[in-house]
């Protein structure tokens, strides 16, 4: 298991199953159907999970399934904005975060522009200097002067206590 994992409880509450026995991926958090809309018109969507994975180095990920809704033009990306906590912030699970301060932002990522349907990969590499991370995930069409994009859905986990 990763180096921040070693002692650790599972402390993720939505977590739908956990994979690996050694290295590999843990907790997956499943994320439902968010939608980039224009008024009553859906541009994109996207769904996927959000994991912690060590054989690449200790890194919490998102994985989304996204997807051009209009044939316009403009493709469709995921933007994950990534937060850390120096506190251990899910004591109880992912659906109960305990720290409602003290998260420090720490840039954002993107998924490949797409005009059909895609998978693409988020990740970040856990810190050593805080407990917990989370990121906030949102589908957005791209365009030239503002993109359109759907609320964010945060998922994440405490890695030390």
């Amino acid at each position: 298991m990763g180096r921040w994992l070693r002692n650790m409880t599972v402390v993720v509450a939505v977590t739908v199953g956990l994979v690996g026995a050694g290295t590999g991926a843990y907790a997956l958090q499943k994320w439902g159907t968010i939608n980039a809309m224009d008024g009553n018109t859906r541009l994109g969507s996207a769904y996927g999970t959000a994991y912690f994975d060590d054989s690449t180095g200790d890194r919490w990920y998102f994985k989304s399934h996204y997807t051009d809704r209009r044939d316009n033009g403009n493709g469709v990306y995921t933007n994950t904005a990534w937060y850390f906590n120096g506190s251990y912030c899910y004591p109880a699970g992912e659906g109960s975060v305990g720290c409602t301060a003290g998260w420090y932002g720490d840039g954002a990522t993107n998924t490949a522009v797409t005009s059909a349907s895609r998978t693409g990969y988020s990740g970040k590499a856990l810190k050593g200097t805080a407990e917990s991370i989370r990121g906030g995930i949102r589908v957005c069409q791209s365009d030239a002067f503002a993109d359109t994009c759907s609320h964010r859905t945060f998922r994440g986990m405490s890695y030390r206590n």
